[in-house]
């Protein structure tokens, strides 16, 4: 298998994450304004001095559950440099994939502390050696490497021309909507060719709570629904569930919430 397209590269040996013109990274940038620069010495901009920071230059972080923007600015933490409307608490991100892709894998990862923040905290120290030394904790200890929150594998079609004679379905598993979810919950997938599949579902224990799909369907989006009741035909508690889809050699995991 060949790569033929990456963004947001992690070299793990220099904890350098490559910051290409794809790349998204959720972050907030606080800073030092025109005004405070001028008064402290500093430049103003983007800065890692968070006791003289005085402003925000740019916050993309998803919002969640419940967001508005009313709400969040009544608290000083409104997006800025980029909009979510009244209730996403999710984004998109659209990627021109090259002509050849067959497949795409996306992971999300959360950083706690990135090199570019230990390098400001090492060369900004002289007065002692305590800077040096939370570098080299941080070197010994693997940089602070990323951690994966998400993964999702899909499979994709291109059409070079732009223009589809017929129609095209890549293998997917959506998110579970809604979520949290009382009391059903709808499942909806994609198959790209008539295939068999299976989605099942089980509780956080790994026990089966309820086979939704086990037969071959044809090539296109499909969509089943969940009732919150096992295969015995009892109400499950509130918990979160596991949604694991087969669909030949494609493997997907959704989870979801029942609330009650």
């Amino acid at each position: 298998m060949v790569k033929v397209y990456e963004s947001g590269a992690y070299d793990s040996a220099t904890g350098v994450l490559t910051h290409d013109e794809d790349v998204k990274i959720y972050q907030i940038k606080p800073g030092i304004s025109t005004r405070l620069g001028s008064l402290v010495g500093e430049t103003a901009g983007p800065s890692f001095h968070f006791v003289l920071n005085d402003t925000i230059y740019s916050d993309n972080r998803i919002p969640p559950r419940g967001f508005t923007y009313s709400a969040c600015d009544s608290i000083q933490s409104p997006p800025v440099g980029y909009s979510y409307p009244d209730g996403q608490y999710w984004d998109e991100t659209t990627y021109i994939l090259p002509e050849d892709a067959k497949f795409v894998e996306a992971t999300l990862y959360y950083q706690t502390t990135s090199k570019e923040y230990i390098e400001f905290l090492r060369d900004e120290n002289v007065t002692n050696s305590w800077g040096d030394s939370l570098y080299n904790a941080w070197a010994n200890q693997g940089k602070c490497a990323p951690i994966a929150m998400v993964h999702d594998t899909i499979s994709v079609f291109v059409d070079p021309t732009g223009i589809a004679q017929t129609p095209r379905y890549a293998n997917a598993f959506y998110p579970i909507q809604p979520n949290p979810f009382n009391p059903t919950a709808r499942v909806s997938y994609e198959v790209n060719g008539r295939k068999h599949v299976s989605i099942r579902v089980y509780d956080v224990s790994g026990r089966l709570i309820r086979t939704l799909v086990n037969e071959t369907k044809s090539a296109g989006k499909h969509q089943v629904v969940w009732n919150g009741r096992n295969s015995a035909g009892e109400t499950v508690s509130t918990s979160v569930y596991f949604f694991k889809m087969k669909a030949g050699r494609y493997h997907f995991v959704r989870k979801a919430v029942l609330l009650k």
